[in-house]
C-alpha cells in the first residue's frame, strides 16, 4: 500500500504561543503531524511512502527546522521502506532549495531509502503500477514560476499508456480543485492546468499537493485527481476540515486517514447581543482549540479579554472576524490564473508605469487579497 501526504509546511508560524522548548505551537503542530505520519509508516501494510511537496514552509527554512527534519528523515529511513519526495512551490525558488540537504544524506550513506526527485520527470514501477514523479521545478523568474512545471506535467500525461495502471505525483492546482487556506498564501497563487483530454484512461491517478483542502474527483476522461490536503491547519478557511493523508492499494482502493494529535482550528459565530465570555462559557470546547470568532454585527470586542478567558479553557484566540461585507460572494471564473496573481500582475504594471515610490505590496495587495478571499467564490473552469 502507498502512503501519500503533502503540504506539511514544516516551520509554519501563525496563530501561536511559545512552548517550553521555545518552539511556536504552530511549528510544533507540523512536527506532531510528522510524528503521527511516522507512526503510521511503521505499520506493515505501508510499503511505499510519497511526499507531494511543500515539506517546508519556506525555501530557506531555519537551521532548527532543518536539524529536526534530518533526524526525522533518518528515523523514517531506518524503516527500510522506499520514501520518494518531490519539492513543492514553497520548497524551492530561483535561488534557494529547502530539501537540498537530503542529497548530502544520501551521498554520505546516512540514509539509503530516501529519494529526492527534484530535477526532471522520473519513473518507477510498483507492483503493476507505473509511477511518474513531476517535481515543482526551480523557476526561471518570479513572473513565470509555474510554467516549467506545468509543461512537465503535460509532457508526463502525454507519455502515459491509457490502458495501464498509472500514478502521476506532482504539485499543482487542477482546474476543478476547490480552494482552501492556501488561497490566503500569496506564494500559492499561480497558473492552473486542465487535465481533461479526448483520451480515455482506464486506471490513472494524479496524486498531488498544493491545495490544502482534501478532495478527490474524476475528470471526464477517467483520470482521478486526489489531494490529501495539508497535514495541519493553516488559516480560518481550514475550519471544519479534517487533516490527514491518503493510502492507495494495488486494487485502486483509495482512503483518507485523519492525523490525530494536532491543534484543531474552529470557527464560532457570536450570537448578536451576547458577550464572548458568556457565549463560550455556555458551550463545550475541546482542549487546544484554535478559535476564530465570527461577528454578526459591528460590536466592539475586547480581544485581549477574550484571549485571556480562552486561556482558562486551554484554547487560543487566533482572530476575531468582522461582519462580512457581503453574504453573497461574487463568482470569478479564470481559465489559467488565480485572481490574486492577476491582481499582483496588474499592480506591478500600474506602479511600474507610473514610477511611483509606493509600497503597494504591503498596503494595497494584502487588502485586495483579503477582499478576493472573503467576498469571491473562485472556480477555475
Amino acid at each position: 500500500m502507498i502512503m501519500f501526504f503533502a503540504d506539511v509546511h514544516l516551520g509554519h508560524r501563525l496563530y501561536h504561543t511559545l512552548t517550553e522548548d521555545n518552539i511556536t505551537t504552530s511549528e510544533q503542530d507540523t512536527r506532531n503531524a510528522l510524528d503521527r505520519l511516522y507512526e503510521r509508516m511503521c505499520k506493515s501494510d505501508i510499503e511505499l511512502i510519497i511526499c507531494g511537496g511543500d515539506f517546508f514552509q519556506a525555501a530557506r527554512p531555519s537551521t532548527e527546522s532543518i536539524r529536526w527534519a534530518i533526524n526525522w528523515f533518518k528515523k523514517v529511513d531506518a524503516l527500510g521502506k522506499p520514501f520518494y519526495i518531490i519539492p513543492g512551490n514553497h520548497d524551492i525558488s530561483a535561488h534557494s532549495h529547502s530539501l537540498v540537504f537530503i542529497k548530502s544524506l544520501t551521498e554520505s550513506f546516512e540514509v539509503k531509502n530516501i529519494f529526492l526527485l527534484d530535477k526532471s520527470i522520473s519513473k518507477i514501477t510498483w507492483g503493476g503500477w507505473n509511477i511518474y514523479f513531476v517535481p515543482f521545478m526551480s523557476p526561471e523568474s518570479s513572473k513565470n514560476k509555474y510554467t516549467t512545471t506545468l509543461e512537465a506535467v503535460s509532457t508526463a500525461m502525454r507519455s502515459l499508456d491509457p490502458a495501464s495502471n498509472n500514478i502521476v505525483v506532482t504539485h499543482i492546482q487542477e482546474t476543478e480543485a476547490k480552494l482552501g487556506a492556501e488561497s490566503m498564501m500569496l506564494a500559492q497563487a499561480g497558473d492552473i492546468i486542465d487535465l481533461n483530454s479526448p483520451m480515455q484512461y482506464k486506471n490513472t491517478f494524479v496524486l498531488t499537493g498544493h491545495m490544502h483542502m482534501p478532495q478527490a474527483y474524476q475528470k471526464n476522461n477517467g483520470i482521478r485527481i486526489v489531494y490529501p490536503g495539508s497535514t495541519c491547519f493553516m488559516d480560518y478557511l481550514d475550519c471544519g476540515q479534517k487533516k490527514g493523508f491518503i493510502t492507495l492499494d494495488q486494487n485502486s482502493s483509495i482512503d483518507f486517514e485523519p492525523i490525530p494529535g494536532i491543534r484543531i482550528y474552529k470557527k464560532y459565530t457570536l450570537p448578536i447581543g451576547k458577550e464572548p465570555q458568556e457565549f463560550f462559557s455556555s458551550i463545550r470546547m475541546s482542549p487546544d482549540e484554535v478559535v476564530f470568532l465570527e461577528l454578526q454585527d459591528d460590536s466592539i470586542i475586547d480581544e485581549s479579554a477574550v484571549r485571556e478567558y480562552l486561556k482558562t479553557r486551554n484554547c487560543f484566540l487566533a482572530k476575531i472576524l468582522p461582519v462580512a461585507a457581503s453574504t453573497n460572494p461574487v463568482k470569478i471564473t479564470a481559465s489559467s490564473k488565480h485572481p490574486v496573481l492577476i491582481l499582483e500582475e496588474y499592480l506591478t504594471k500600474k506602479f511600474s508605469v507610473e514610477d511611483m515610490d509606493f509600497d503597494w505590496k504591503s498596503t494595497i495587495l494584502p487588502l485586495g487579497k483579503e477582499i478576493l478571499v472573503n467576498e469571491t467564490e473562485y472556480t477555475g473552469d
